[in-house]
């Protein structure tokens, strides 16, 4: 569905399956549409038009694409993807993307909302570890690569992260705290002792899940 600015409908549009997640970047518009895969449209005002190929896996849930349209992560649930979208007519999975994330057995949105420094992206997987990738400055890579993982344990998969305009990492976690990450290695984290600089929101009952507006004004947690 597309609305105005005073959230007045103005057209439907018609999904091939249930579309859990969508992200627009320039005039893309990109779609996790379950069974029928990443698809991409291009937006001219209200009006909507598929445009490529879609990206196809197994129930897609979650997509993230790169503020320069090159690079998405895309997962179902079980496994994390790299994809080079650059060109929608022929999306492809990184070579070495298996290398990178490790038998990425994931769950339900795992991936930061957002790229920190307009460089990172991070991946949680269910057994704790965090992978932050370096796609390179303005994420130009041709060739991502695994910067740095740690085990954050189940803490911090309870949780979820976002980037926030000024490069930071926020991390909230499913007992109301959180923490800000200044950099990929960061020597402040010690999961082991918790040696860590740690605020608390006054709310026990968060899922994580963090997104930060564009402008950086407004963080919105569930």
């Amino acid at each position: 569905k597309v609305f105005d600015e005073n959230l007045k409908l103005l057209k439907t549009y018609p999904a091939g399956d249930v579309v859990s997640d969508i992200q627009i970047e320039g005039d893309t518009l990109y779609t996790a549409d379950g069974k029928k895969g990443m698809r991409f449209y291009k937006v001219d005002g209200a009006n909507l038009t598929e445009i490529g190929t879609p990206y196809v896996l197994t129930s897609v849930k979650q997509i993230e694409v790169s503020p320069n349209g090159k690079w998405a992560f895309v997962q179902n649930g079980t496994v994390t993807h790299i994809v080079n979208v650059s060109d929608p007519q022929s999306p492809t999975k990184h070579t070495s993307a298996s290398d990178i994330i490790k038998n990425a057995t994931s769950f339900f949105r795992p991936i930061m909302d957002g790229f920190a420094q307009n460089r990172y992206g991070v991946v949680l997987h269910s057994t704790g570890t965090r992978y932050i990738i370096d796609f390179g400055e303005n994420c130009e890579s041709d060739t991502p690569v695994l910067k740095f993982k740690y085990s954050c344990g189940t803490a911090g998969i309870r949780g979820g992260l976002c980037a926030l305009p000024n490069g930071d990492i926020f991390t909230s976690f499913a007992t109301g705290k959180y923490y800000l990450q200044n950099s990929p290695t960061d020597s402040r984290i010690d999961w082991a002792t918790q040696r860590i600089w740690v605020k608390s929101i006054n709310e026990t009952a968060l899922s994580g899940k963090p997104y930060v507006s564009k402008t950086g004004n407004t963080l919105v947690i569930a």
